[in-house]
């Protein structure tokens, strides 16, 4: 069984046209290289998705004879045909046949949806191709794959299916929504503040924290990055204190791992760079930055 990445979805998106492109989906089952990839719909037709279904169930039984094969299974063979007149017995006995192969495809069915979603990441399909204009495919071979590469940052396709999985939450599971209910204990005592003012500055002011979400590349830099405010309209500024970074390594554990202290700079910012060392692999994980 392959590995499972470190969240509860992947989605693999290429331009059909790129010869560095590859599929993911034959890899964890080989019935679907038969099986074409969806289709990211296109944002100036269809802003909010066109609605055909993208989960791995729907897609096995919409193609079920590319993984179901009912004669293989020797428990739903069809007994031999006996000798005699036709009339409504044989009928009768036709209609039970049809029915109990009937019965044994979808068991069959079942179980084959069952096996391949356990190794599966996600429960919706991984591969997706974008629309890709016809004048690209008259670029030299050598030069598609950074006009690709280019083209795929600046897609409002691309824009608009991320924001639909994020926002519709179809692809996020309880433990990664609601992770304020998991429990956290900070790795040492509350210190003083380092600056003398702050004391006087924060009295009767409520908190106005919030660290922004922050999407990365594997292997580039991982920046993490908060602001810490005090009061209505961001009144006062959290300016020279000690800010304690977590994140949650192992999402669905729940566990929260220290990673380092920063200090806040004169507009209340905290800016955290992860080490190479220390590096997260591909998945989604939940941040903390705690005064």
């Amino acid at each position: 069984m392959q590995p499972r990445p470190a969240c509860s979805q992947i989605f693999n998106l290429f331009y059909p046209s790129d010869p560095s492109a590859s599929r993911l989906e034959p890899l964890l089952h080989p019935a679907f290289h038969r099986l074409p990839p969806c289709s990211v719909p296109r944002y100036q037709r269809y802003p909010l998705g066109h609605g055909a279904s993208t989960l791995l169930a729907d897609s096995i039984q919409s193609h079920a004879a590319m993984f179901l094969d009912v004669g293989s299974d020797p428990g739903c063979a069809e007994p031999e045909e006996s000798g005699g007149t036709a009339g409504p017995a044989r009928r009768a006995s036709l209609t039970s046949i049809d029915s109990q192969t009937s019965g044994c495809s979808l068991s069959n069915l079942s179980s084959t949806i069952t096996n391949i979603s356990s190794g599966w990441w996600g429960s919706k399909r991984l591969d997706y191709t974008l629309y890709c204009p016809d004048v690209l495919t008259s670029f030299p071979t050598v030069a598609l794959p950074h006009l690709f590469h280019t083209s795929y940052w600046e897609s409002t396709d691309v824009v608009a299916f991320v924001l639909r999985q994020v926002l519709h939450c179809d692809c996020l599971k309880v433990q990664e929504i609601d992770t304020d209910s998991a429990p956290f204990s900070s790795s040492g005592p509350r210190e003083k503040w380092l600056r003398r003012r702050t004391h006087v500055k924060l009295r009767n002011v409520t908190a106005n924290h919030r660290v922004n979400d922050v999407i990365a590349s594997e292997d580039g830099p991982q920046m993490l990055v908060g602001r810490f405010m005090y009061g209505p309209l961001d009144m006062v500024t959290l300016t020279g204190e000690k800010v304690d970074v977590y994140l949650m390594t192992q999402p669905q554990s729940g566990g929260w791992v220290y990673f380092d202290t920063e200090v806040t700079s004169s507009s209340g910012r905290v800016s955290y760079t992860i080490p190479q060392c220390r590096r997260l692999a591909v998945g989604v994980y939940p941040i903390k930055m705690v005064v």
